[in-house]
């Protein structure tokens, strides 16, 4: 009995002993094992080198650039054409024989038919003249005023006669000077001889075919036709026809300025 609370004793003693050691973690075999060092990084992969840029394509060049197609002239001003304006053109109702006074007499007649019948702009002094001549200073080509090519020239009643300077003197009319400044056109039994001695193209014909410079009936003179639409509107001179006695009595053709 007594050996064995002894060995009891002596081994609860033992135990205290170690567990007395083993507190100190210094000194002991059993303590913590000292950490290892890390191991060595290792080096990074050399990165690769980017694969080159491929060059991009070269721009084809623009294509040339077609030159503009040269402007073309204008047309010439013929004698067609719708005129801005018109002046106003007339066969006399009155009838003269070869002398009634030269240029100026004519031009007054002129004057007064038309102021007689108020046509357009006929109180202006020196707004109508006769279609007549003596030499070319005094012919229409000369002394007329308005030889535009934008300005006609019409009947009293509108219809028209020349789109312009150049379509009157062209030859041709596009319609007859048949009409007096009363607006009532010539009949057919009518007289349509009218004094002039002026050709197509608006000059004098000859100093001699004019009465006299319109100042005797002891001549001859050249007359126009008043039905007449070709040059014989002014000079209706024909072999079977060649000269008007200046004591026979004819119109006169008139023309606003």
């Amino acid at each position: 009995m007594r050996s064995a609370i002894v060995v009891t004793l002596l081994g609860a003693a033992g135990l205290l002993f170690a567990a007395c050691t083993g507190d100190d973690s210094t000194g002991s075999s059993s303590g913590n094992a000292d950490a290892g060092s890390s191991g060595t990084s290792g080096t990074s992969g050399t990165s690769g080198t980017s694969g080159t840029s491929g060059t991009s394509g070269t721009s084809g060049t623009s294509g040339t650039s077609g030159t503009s197609g040269t402007s073309g002239t204008s047309g010439t001003s013929g004698t067609s054409g719708t005129p801005t304006s018109t002046r106003v053109v007339f066969v006399t109702s009155g009838e003269f024989d070869g002398n009634f006074g030269g240029i100026t007499g004519a031009d007054a007649y002129c004057q007064q038919a038309a102021k007689n019948e108020n046509l357009h702009n006929s109180a202006t002094p020196g707004s109508y003249l006769a279609w007549i001549a003596y030499t070319t200073a005094d012919s229409p080509g000369a002394r007329f005023k308005t030889k535009s090519s934008s300005v006609g020239y019409a009947l009293p009643d509108g219809t028209l006669v020349a789109n312009n300077w150049a379509d009157l003197t062209d030859g041709t009319l596009l319609h007859a000077i048949d009409m007096r400044e009363d607006k009532t056109t010539l009949g057919n039994a009518e007289n349509k001889a009218v004094w002039t001695n002026v050709n197509a193209g608006g000059d004098h014909q000859t100093e001699t075919t004019s009465c006299q410079n319109w100042s005797t009936t002891g001549s001859t003179a050249i007359s126009g036709d008043a039905s007449k639409k070709n040059d014989e509107w002014t000079n209706s001179q024909t072999t079977a026809n060649p000269f008007h006695p200046c004591g026979n009595p004819q119109r006169l053709y008139c023309f606003e300025q």
